[in-house]
């Protein structure tokens, strides 16, 4: 390629100026050199280059930006970076960020294991973090949360769970018995069902548990993980409602309409519907009535009327006499119309 100069005065002959003397090679996209560029220009960009290194060869802070996911990062606050390609970071990075910011999956005084890794390696660490594999449900199949005192908790039972791996690699979890402190099963598939003979109990208070949890067993890495419990809780039952007869024996307390489970203080409705005059509470051992009000008749307060007949012995789940307290309200004639009789008990 032949140049001449425009300007005879700028480039008199026989004499060598920068400002005519131009770079005939490839480009150079590194320093930003192109074909074509007078030797000035590409000492200037050379020049503009090099001001990221100091005289003794040592990188000095970068004017530079990065931005990831829309987020920009200065480069060149409180740190000296060598990010050239190919190049590898020497020692790991701990972060100083504001409150608040995050570099990927590092937070603030985080300290990222990138001794060695390039910068790309480094961003790709940054962005891709490890989730733990977790337990989405876990449960005993067929099997009541609540169950009456005395009732007994035994044989095959099998064990249902889901499990999220997310980075994780899950082959197998155990099976562990809380209340007995000790493993069902070990090391089972992880499929999703197991079967298993469980520790005999019996739950013989109010309020006694019997809880189960599952264990993942991940390889990657080697480590584990709990599920949330499942736990059967045992419950006396409460009796009530319209009867033809003041009960006198277990089974005919245990015979009224309506039964649920006591676990505290509670407001329940007694439907006297509009046949019988006999309305009957049957409460479990300790539990008394503190106030009931017939909703269908302003709310009027009725307490007085439920009368406490004394205890009577009625039988649990497990055939344990239990000395629930009796209460009976009667009045003349029917209802014409059900009433509903709030109870509040404690």
């Amino acid at each position: 390629m032949n140049v001449t100069c425009s300007n005879n005065n700028q480039c008199p002959n026989g004499i060598f100026d920068s400002k005519c003397v131009f770079y005939e090679g490839q480009a150079l996209s590194t320093i930003g050199v192109s074909t074509n560029d007078t030797i000035e220009t590409v000492i200037q960009k050379i020049n503009t280059f090099l001001q990221d290194f100091d005289p003794s060869g040592a990188y000095v802070p970068l004017t530079r930006e990065l931005t990831i996911n829309g987020v920009t990062y200065d480069l060149s606050q409180n740190r000296t970076w060598n990010i050239v390609a190919g190049d590898t970071f020497d020692s790991n990075v701990t972060f100083t960020l504001p409150a608040g910011e995050s570099f990927g999956k590092y937070t603030n005084g985080e300290t990222a294991p990138w001794a060695g890794l390039t910068a790309v390696e480094a961003i790709l660490d940054a962005a891709i973090a490890y989730i733990d594999p977790v337990f989405t449900s876990f449960s005993v199949s067929g099997q009541s949360t609540t169950i009456e005192v005395g009732t007994t908790l035994s044989g095959s039972k099998t064990f249902t769970w889901g499990i999220t791996v997310n980075s994780g690699t899950v082959p197998t979890i155990d099976i562990y018995d809380i209340t007995a402190g000790s493993t069902l099963v070990s090391g089972t598939a992880n499929d999703g069902s197991q079967a298993a003979t469980i520790t005999t109990i019996q739950l013989n208070s109010n309020g006694a548990t019997q809880s189960w949890r599952g264990i993942g067993n991940n390889t990657s890495p080697a480590g584990t993980f709990n599920s949330s419990p499942f736990t059967v809780t045992s419950r006396f039952y409460r009796f009530f409602g319209p009867n033809a007869t003041t009960p006198v024996n277990s089974a005919e307390v245990r015979a009224l309409p309506s039964s649920s489970f006591y676990s505290g203080a509670t407001t329940f409705i007694l439907n006297t519907g509009n046949t019988e005059t006999k309305f009957v509470i049957g409460l479990p051992p300790g539990v008394t009535i503190t106030q009931v009000l017939d909703l269908d008749a302003l709310s009027a307060n009725i307490t007085s009327e439920y009368v406490l007949l004394g205890t009577i012995n009625v039988l649990d789940a497990g055939g344990t006499n239990r000395s629930y307290n009796l209460y009976e309200m009667n009045i003349g004639a029917p209802y014409s119309s059900n009433h509903q009789h709030s109870v509040t008990i404690s």
